[in-house]
Formats: structure tokens, sequence, C-alpha cells
């Protein structure tokens, strides 16, 4: 999975994976997206029941603001 959008503010290892679980169970992260070598996108493979491609939104709020990220 594929996620973009996330605002630098919040990205962490642990951010990353709240946002990844609610498609699945993260079974490994990119090193790049875990030692934040890159913030354009984060990149984890997920366990997940679904049979469709996922490709979907998801409001993130931080403090008064929201953010949009993409997964694919």
């Amino acid at each position: 999975m594929e996620i973009v959008g996330v605002p630098i503010q919040i990205w962490s290892e642990q951010n990353i994976r709240k946002i990844a679980e609610n498609w699945g169970d993260v079974v490994f992260m990119e090193q790049e997206t875990s030692k934040q070598e890159s913030f354009a996108s984060a990149k984890v493979i997920i366990d997940t029941l679904s049979v469709n491609l996922i490709e979907d939104e998801a409001i993130i709020q931080v403090e008064d603001k929201g953010f949009r990220v993409s997964v694919f």
C-alpha cells in the first residue's frame, strides 16, 4: 500500500501504521518510510481481507486542520 499526503509534522512509523491499519494489518514497512528518508509517500505491506484493489482517501485531523490522505 502506498500512502500519499501524510503531513510531515505527524510523519512517524506509529502514525503511518495507524493509517494503514484502517485497511488491514501492517506486515512490513519500507525502510525509507520507517527511517524517514523520504516524505513523498509511505509504503507498507498489509494483510487484508479485501479482494478488491484498495484506492481510498481519509481525512487526518491535526489540531484544527484536516489533511486528505490517499491510499492505493
